[in-house]
């Protein structure tokens, strides 16, 4: 039974991709003999998925500004027009701004509509988002994620 386990994990690590939907996962498994579902659990396959596609995305553990920057300019989406514009890392302020696939809607954006939220993850960064109105539907256009520090009194 543990041999079927192990073959499961490296099945799934074999075939993990950013477009990886854990539900096909699950069913592929089963189909194929490599988990059985009387024992198995989907929360199971859930972990083994996430484990792996969190190694895709997270390059930087330790910085998630970095790692989020890093993430963005790989090839697959740099040619989909996603473009990191502004990045700062410093004493006072950490920020990442980017485009999404702007280029593809040039010509046919009819209103601009910018939004915020406040403490949005783990790092307590305020989100800035650039929404359009295209074709009446809401394209998100570009993000700002920010978090300003105090500056020491002396």
């Amino acid at each position: 039974m543990m041999e079927r386990h192990k073959n499961a994990v490296i099945w799934i690590q074999q075939h993990i991709n950013l477009g990886s939907q854990i539900t096909k996962f699950y069913k592929q498994l089963c189909n194929e003999t490599l988990i059985n579902p009387i024992i198995y659990t989907y929360q199971q396959v859930f972990y083994w998925v996430h484990k792996f596609l969190r190694k895709l995305y997270a390059t930087d553990v330790s910085n998630q500004v970095k790692s989020a920057m890093n993430f963005l300019e790989q090839k697959e989406l740099v040619d989909e027009k996603y473009k990191v514009v502004q990045y700062q890392e410093n004493d006072f302020v950490h920020s990442l701004g980017f485009t999404t696939f702007f280029y593809h809607l040039k010509g046919s954006i009819n209103e601009v509509i910018i939004n915020s939220t406040f403490k949005t993850n783990q790092e307590q960064f305020e989100l800035f988002i650039i929404n359009v109105n295209c074709g009446g539907y809401g394209v998100p256009l570009a993000y700002l994620y920010v978090d300003m520090y105090m500056a020491p009194e002396e």
